[in-house]
């Protein structure tokens, strides 16, 4: 019973996605180590915004991108639209 519990608890840990969220906030950390060093960077608060919004956390990924403000181009409208997309109304109001 032992050995299958490991074998199980083994497979649930390398799924792809507990690997992703760990990524994901392994990135986050090193995205905001730098905003602390250049908290309006425009560069760094879209990098951030695309990890919030790949973590679900759409909230906080509208927080920043209303801070870098308006989208220049079209690669940040698409990042822009996939968040307003996502985020629930509440959070978007």
């Amino acid at each position: 019973m032992t050995r299958s519990l490991s074998v199980v608890l083994a497979a649930f840990l390398c799924s792809e996605g507990v690997l992703a969220r760990g990524a994901v906030h392994e990135r986050l950390a090193a995205v905001d180590n730098q905003l602390k060093e250049s908290p309006e960077n425009p560069s760094l608060l879209l990098q951030r915004t695309g990890l919030f919004h790949e973590h679900g956390d759409h909230g906080k990924a509208l927080e920043d991108l209303r801070a870098v403000g308006p989208p220049p181009f079209l690669p940040l409208s698409n990042l822009h639209n996939n968040v307003l997309r996502d985020t629930p109304q509440k959070a978007n109001s």
